[in-house]
């Protein structure tokens, strides 16, 4: 069996930089490369790339931010990931996504959508 294609999307913030460290010969996306609030180019994207796992680390982490923009928030963070994990199962590929202590505080060792928001 030959070596795992790791594809990181967002991979120039915070936490996708420590997350390329730990997977330096990952392929690497950033806003610049990839838009996750455009279906067609998240599918295409991820189909051409064709990884075995994808980690989503992209977000929209200001807090401010997303307030005062809940709209563009929302297409980051809820149809963004959406795209990825639709790609992904077109792909066949593992999606890891990540979340926040604004969602939930980390009580739990695993979460379901259902959960109760800790925010």
């Amino acid at each position: 069996m030959g070596a795992i294609k790791t594809l990181i999307i967002g991979s120039s913030g915070m936490l996708g930089s420590d997350l390329c460290k730990v997977f330096p010969d990952s392929v690497k996306l950033t806003h610049r490369d990839f838009d996750i609030t455009n279906r067609e180019q998240v599918i295409e994207s991820i189909l051409k790339i064709k990884p075995d796992v994808v980690i989503n680390a992209a977000a929209c982490t200001n807090v401010d931010g997303c307030e005062d923009n809940q709209e563009l928030a929302f297409q980051i963070n809820g149809h963004g990931p959406g795209y990825i994990a639709e790609a992904c199962s077109i792909a066949r590929a593992k999606l890891v996504h990540f979340s926040t202590d604004y969602v939930f505080d980390g009580s739990k060792k695993e979460y379901a959508e259902s959960d109760i928001c800790g925010g």
